[in-house]
């Protein structure tokens, strides 16, 4: 027997309560907690349960929910389910950390700029929206500078990834010339041909990411050879992967971690919204 929907648009971990299920019309009174399961695109999904002998008010089960990242939605869907034979539950390690091991003092966040503002039927790729289109005309160079804010940066090596394509083809090659600054500091100078990608990558120093507003400048110098009358390209997405301190942001924290005893400050479970009744 189906109870509820559940639509989870930001991953992390998840608490669901009786009183929420009330709240949207969903009675699980008097439910076994070993009766409750969960589902994702029909795959067992491993939930907690905490609850006296039957589900009641206090009661509550936690679960990871993972949000979707594609062209359409970033809502998953979960479905809560009266069913005994999906019930699968989270196994729970009790062994304490190392005092031995020092934690990290930061884990490292990606900071992802991905407008869909343009349609291009020829970007390369399965992914045709992009930021902007780019034209430079020989001899008349251009420059572009976005921004992006960051908070809590800690000391350590980040990294820049640019996303950019070719969109004009000329005889001549090669046609295209782009160079990358981040936060003034030229990165990458790079000359590509045709409708190709261009993705750059490139290593920060520490010290080079700034605490609140970081800029991205993308220049075209616009030295073409003599047959090539303007440089067209486009920016497709570009992120700042940085060394970010253990601070929950609105109420929660996303991380990957290798071992335990990573610290943290004031992360908290995410309550389920979006509730519909089975």
């Amino acid at each position: 027997m189906r109870l509820a929907e559940l639509r989870v648009n930001r991953s992390g971990i998840y608490r669901l309560t009786y009183e929420a299920l009330l709240a949207a019309r969903i009675d699980a009174s008097g439910v076994r907690p070993s009766e409750l399961a969960l589902t994702n695109h029909g795959a067992a999904v491993p939930i907690r349960v905490v609850s006296a002998d039957t589900f009641w008010l206090g009661s509550y089960i936690e679960f990871i929910g993972d949000a979707l990242d594609t062209i359409y939605t970033d809502t998953n869907v979960y479905t809560l389910w009266l069913d005994p034979a999906s019930a699968q539950r989270i196994a729970e390690d009790v062994t304490p950390p190392n005092p031995d091991v020092q934690p990290p003092s930061y884990y490292m966040e990606t900071a992802l700029v991905n407008r869909p503002l343009r349609y291009s039927f020829s970007a390369p790729g399965a992914d045709p929206w992009y930021d902007t289109p780019m034209l430079a005309y020989r001899s008349s160079p251009k420059t572009w500078n976005y921004t992006v804010n960051l908070d809590n940066v800690a000391p350590g090596v980040s990294t820049l990834a640019v996303g950019l394509f070719g969109a004009t083809n000329f005889a001549s090659a090669p046609d295209h010339h782009v160079a990358v600054k981040f936060n003034a500091t030229p990165v990458a100078d790079e000359w590509f041909d045709g409708a190709e990608a261009l993705p750059i990558t490139a290593d920060l120093a520490t010290g080079s990411v700034l605490e609140g507003t970081n800029t991205l400048t993308v220049e075209q110098p616009a030295d073409l050879a003599s047959d090539v009358s303007y440089d067209k390209i486009s920016l497709d997405r570009w992120s700042v992967t940085y060394p970010r301190a253990f601070v929950a942001r609105q109420g929660g924290l996303s991380f990957t971690a290798d071992r335990a005893g990573v610290p943290g400050d004031g992360a908290t479970q995410r309550q389920c919204g979006g509730l519909s009744r089975g």
